[in-house]
C-alpha cells in the first residue's frame, strides 16, 4: 500500500493543507481468515527504534478523512486529536473495519 497521502490530495485542502496530519504509513493487515484490512499509522516525529504506547481506533468511516481539518463543515471526520496524541509520544492507528474499500 502507499506510504503517505499524495500532494494533490493535500492541495485540495487549500489554506488548511499545512496543518493536515498525514499518516506515516498506510498498512495492509492480513487477518487469520485471509481477509486484508487497511490501517493508517501515525508516529511521533522523533521515534527512533523504541517501542511506543499505541492507541487504536477501528472505524467504519474512511481513515483518509483524517486529513480534513477539524471544522464543523467536515462532520464525517472522526475528530480524534491525532496531533495531540503524537505530541504526547503515542503512536496512533486508525484501522478500517472489514468490508471497507481501502484494501
Amino acid at each position: 500500500m502507499s506510504s503517505v497521502i499524495d500532494r494533490k490530495t493535500l492541495q485540495r485542502l487549500g489554506k488548511y493543507a499545512d496543518s493536515a496530519i498525514t499518516p506515516t504509513r498506510i498498512l495492509s493487515i492480513c487477518m487469520r481468515d485471509g481477509v486484508r484490512i487497511a490501517a493508517a499509522l501515525y508516529l511521533p516525529r522523533k521515534v527512533g527504534t523504541k517501542r511506543l504506547p499505541t492507541l487504536l481506533a477501528a472505524s467504519p468511516y474512511r481513515f483518509d478523512n483524517n486529513i480534513a481539518p477539524a471544522l464543523p463543515m467536515f462532520l464525517w471526520r472522526e475528530t480524534e486529536p491525532i496531533e495531540w496524541y503524537l505530541e504526547q509520544g503515542y503512536a496512533f492507528v486508525h484501522m478500517d473495519e472489514i468490508g471497507r474499500a481501502h484494501v
